[in-house]
């Protein structure tokens, strides 16, 4: 099955996306694996920005 894109994703996938990817970077802190954890701490990053609202912003 071919992942979809966090911008093509509703607010309950990425949700979903972003529990996932907490599990898996939980499981990789035990394991000792760095990379593999910041990897997935950065992809959580990214998810929850896609939760934002550019409303919220100020623009110049």
């Amino acid at each position: 099955m071919e992942q979809k894109r966090y911008s093509e994703m509703s607010e309950w996938e990425l949700k979903q996306e972003i529990a996932a990817l907490t599990e898996k970077a939980r499981k990789a802190e035990q394991m000792g694996m760095v990379n593999e954890y910041a990897v997935y701490e950065r992809k959580m990053a990214v998810a929850k920005s896609y939760l934002l609202n550019p409303d919220n912003f100020l623009r110049n």
